[in-house]
């Protein structure tokens, strides 16, 4: 209550006036809102789109810093207008390099990596097979034994973020997929969510997606190495790693 009874006494007095420079505090943390929501976009959107997005917030924030506007300007107006001149030509980066593909917002013009005959030979490797009911997974398993083959086991939905972030950060992370090598990769979609599926979900006492599951060549699960839930891909490579050396 002390802060309330020196504002009331006369408080007041030291706190800044509203004027200009409330309006400029107030669109700077409508910018950074913008951002922030971009930013967790991106989590689930692809590096193009995302970029795509980034470029359009910075070509908009360009254009109300008056970069366009040839009337006469302060000094302060001016420096403003040079800071909106480098952010269009960035948005203009961005807009070029997400329709080449590109999705890193700090080199959005960097040249695409040559694929190699053996690069293009390990992603062709790396297919996921999509399953979405429980006949279907335990066919995919069946298969999988058969083949000697150990597999590792998605639960996925739509619906679910952390999902599309493992897909994106995770299962694709290089080192990760250099792991992955000779795994039989199964992903159960759960995004119906119907009583067949969640049956599954009883079965492996799973409360629901992510879960990554590894099976070793015999069939049967490596129960200790089991992922519930968001994962980095460092963390996720030393359970690949751990997985592997127990098949």
């Amino acid at each position: 209550g002390t802060p309330l009874v020196l504002v009331a006494t006369g408080g007041a007095a030291w706190l800044p006036k509203s004027g200009p420079w409330l309006v400029t505090v107030k669109n700077t943390i409508g910018v950074l809102l913008l951002g922030l929501a971009v930013g967790l976009l991106s989590r689930v959107l692809p590096g193009p789109a995302t970029l795509l997005l980034i470029g359009f917030l910075a070509a908009g924030v360009s254009l109300f810093l008056g970069t366009l506007e040839f009337a006469f300007k302060s000094p302060r107006q001016r420096l403003a207008q040079l800071l909106g001149l480098f952010l269009l030509v960035y948005a203009l980066f961005c807009w070029y390099g997400a329709l080449s593909g590109q999705g890193d917002p700090l080199k959005p013009l960097a040249s695409p990596a040559p694929v190699t005959l053996g690069e293009r030979a390990d992603t062709t490797t790396h297919q996921w097979q999509t399953v979405n009911t429980p006949a279907q997974l335990d066919a995919a398993l069946a298969e999988a034994k058969a083949a000697g083959q150990p597999v590792l086991l998605d639960w996925y939905a739509d619906w679910c973020i952390s999902c599309k972030v493992i897909e994106h950060e995770v299962l694709n992370n290089p080192r990760v997929l250099d792991l992955l090598s000779g795994y039989r990769l199964v992903r159960f979609d759960i995004t119906a969510s119907n009583p067949e599926q969640r049956t599954l979900l009883d079965r492996y006492q799973l409360f629901g997606p992510p879960a990554l599951m590894f099976f070793g060549k015999n069939g049967s699960e490596i129960s200790d190495q089991r992922v519930i839930g968001e994962i980095n891909a460092a963390d996720f490579a030393e359970r690949v790693a751990n997985a592997n050396d127990q098949i």
